[in-house]
């Protein structure tokens, strides 16, 4: 299902994302069309979760109006709380955002699993196999306070109120057991 718009995109980028990582969509569209051929089981974090939304034919932008650096809420859709990924995750959680691009189309034949407040796209499956998430279920909140050291443009005004401000993510971890779980299985 890779988007006939973006099989063939040379010298079709459009400014931002893309133009930006024109390189790299080069050399990984043979694994792309490869995961996508076999729905193999992929989970797409943040960036990975953008360069699948743009494989299937969202629009993915910088937009700050969606930006968020920090913990937040996650709600899952009807969808989510049904899905094998989210087992045992309760509807609402807490979560780990840095992103500044997102994925502002739900990408076609996709199915929506979660937003937050200013992400409308905040996870999707296509198959059974391929998942975008663009929270970080693989960081605790240490890794987080490392990361905000090593780029505290991400901490905003200051480094000290972002760091104080954040949440445990304790249901989110539980998102890489299930999807080993159901990807070993």
């Amino acid at each position: 299902m890779l988007s006939e718009k973006n099989k063939n995109h040379k010298n079709r980028y459009p400014t931002g994302f893309i133009s930006f990582h024109q390189a790299m969509i080069d050399r990984i569209r043979p694994l792309i069309i490869y995961i996508i051929d076999n729905d193999f089981p992929t989970l797409g974090i943040c960036f990975g979760h953008q360069m699948l939304g743009y494989f299937f034919g969202a629009q993915v932008l910088d937009d700050p109006e969606q930006a968020e650096f920090g913990s937040f809420p996650v709600s899952l859709s009807g969808d989510g709380r049904r899905d094998p990924l989210f087992r045992d995750v309760p509807d609402d959680f807490i979560s780990f955002l840095m992103y500044r691009d997102s994925v502002v189309s739900l990408p076609e034949k996709c199915v929506l699993l979660a937003h937050s407040s200013r992400c409308g796209i905040g996870s999707f499956r296509y198959k059974n196999n391929i998942y975008g998430v663009q929270f970080h279920p693989e960081l605790e909140k240490d890794e987080v306070c490392f990361r905000v050291t090593l780029h505290p443009e991400y901490a905003g005004e200051s480094l000290e109120t972002f760091l104080e401000t954040l949440q445990p993510s304790d249901h989110a971890s539980k998102i890489l057991a299930n999807f080993l779980r159901k990807s070993l299985c």
